[in-house]
């Protein structure tokens, strides 16, 4: 299949790629192309599992990146699971808006470079710096500056859903820093306004 892709620049790529479907996979697939998958409003549960078989269907015998099941999948759970019956309606629309749009941009590097993205997945730290460096579009993007203005309590539930063992990595700090330092001014514009 051929995909369309907008760049921020207005214009368009196409990409070949082939769909996701649940069809059994062979045992060696190295030589298929990497396969999309479609993101469903709310996102998918099962995404960063989804996209690590794919990673291993096309290159047996490597190790997938620590990303998707150490992190990708393992939040998602985490969030959907635990945190967001803690949430508020608008917390918990948040994180369904929040699940799409980092798998949205996730799919979107894929289709920009299909070839770019596979040798990204192939280097472990640098596919985790990738996938960190979206955390902050997608959380600010998905309003939650918005979230936290009507419901300060949701940001307690949301900050607190991370292992503390995470906070040890440079990664984390970064990306909290950055979302933070974007959702003040935010929130300092709505102080403004009186909105």
């Amino acid at each position: 299949m051929t995909a369309q892709v907008s760049m921020p620049d207005g214009s368009a790529v196409s990409a070949d790629v082939e769909e996701f479907t649940t069809e059994p996979m062979t045992p060696d697939d190295s030589s298929a192309p990497i396969r999309s998958v479609e993101v469903p409003e709310g996102g998918h549960m099962d995404y960063y599992r989804v996209r690590e078989d794919d990673f291993v269907r096309r290159n047996p015998g490597v190790d997938p990146p620590e990303y998707y099941s150490n992190y990708g999948d393992k939040y998602l759970k985490k969030f959907s699971e635990e945190t967001a019956p803690k949430l508020s309606e608008a917390g918990q629309e948040w994180l369904d808006e929040t699940r799409e749009a980092l798998q949205v941009k996730t799919e979107d590097r894929l289709l920009q470079d299909p070839a770019g993205f596979a040798d990204l997945e192939r280097d472990s730290e640098a596919f985790r710096e990738f996938e960190f460096d979206i955390h902050p579009d997608a959380y600010v993007e998905s309003g939650l500056a918005d979230v936290i203005a009507e419901n300060p309590m949701d940001a307690l539930e949301i900050g607190l859903t991370p292992d503390l063992s995470e906070w040890k990595s440079t990664d984390t700090w970064k990306q909290a820093g950055e979302t933070v330092w974007r959702i003040s001014g935010e929130l300092a514009d709505q102080l403004l306004d009186g909105s």
